[in-house]
Parts: structure tokens; sequence; C-alpha cells
């Protein structure tokens, strides 16, 4: 209801929606079109949904008070910023829309789904366990 209140407050009601969960084929299709994952988390042990939105050639921008930023590397493959920093995250937000940096965008894109596509449990069960081995 505070979002809701703010949202209105703010004249946004066109252009926010809360959709609650989204499963299944849906999932993968907002993710695809989408322009920018964003989660700005606290705490986050693996971000599963980080390498789904990157398997979609999506651009994220995450919390670096997480483990995620050793999964996006800043200006590399998405951005890492502190979730608090209000101001940095709508000026990425922008950078990334902005028509004039579209080509390096796109490079990100495509090396996101290039990263996070084989990325499958298997090869991450396989990394672990040569990890595992070496010790």
């Amino acid at each position: 209801k505070e979002l809701d209140k703010l949202i209105e407050g703010l004249n946004l009601g066109d252009r926010v929606y809360f959709s609650g969960a989204i499963r299944g084929p849906a999932k993968y299709l907002l993710m695809k079109n989408s322009k920018v994952y964003i989660q700005m988390s606290w705490s986050e042990g693996f971000g599963n949904t980080v390498y789904e939105a990157m398997s979609q050639g999506s651009v994220g921008i995450v919390s670096r008070a997480t483990a995620l930023s050793e999964i996006v590397k800043d200006g590399t493959n998405g951005f890492t910023l502190s979730p608090t920093d209000y101001t940095q995250i709508a000026s990425t937000i922008n950078y990334i829309l902005d028509k004039r940096n579209k080509k390096y965008i796109e490079k990100m894109k495509l090396n996101n789904k290039l990263f996070a596509g084989y990325r499958t449990w298997n090869y991450v069960a396989m990394e672990f366990e040569q990890l595992l081995l070496k010790k």
C-alpha cells in the first residue's frame, strides 16, 4: 500500500506495474524483452534469477552488497551498485536506455547470453567438483 501511494503521488501509475510471481515461459519472455534487470538485495547467496536474466540477454543492475557482484562484473556484463544509491541506479538505467550506448549495451547482452547459456547445473557441478579435487 505504501508503494502504491508513492506511485500515485509521483503520477507513475501508467509506468509501474506490480505483477506478482511470474513462472514458466512467461518469465523468460519478460526477461528476454526487458531493457534491464534490477536486483538490489541486501543479501543474496546465489543469483539464480540473475543467471536466468543473463541467459535471455538482459543487462543486470545488481547490488554490490551481495555475492551477485561475483556474477555481474561492473561495466563488463552489467552494473554493480550500492542498493541505497538511488541516484546512481537511476543514472545507470538511463545509461542503458540511452541510444548513444546501444552498441556497447548490445555487446553486453550478447556476452551475457554466451556467459549464462552454458552455465547449466551440470556445468556448475562439474566446476565445483574440480575445485574440490584441487584441494
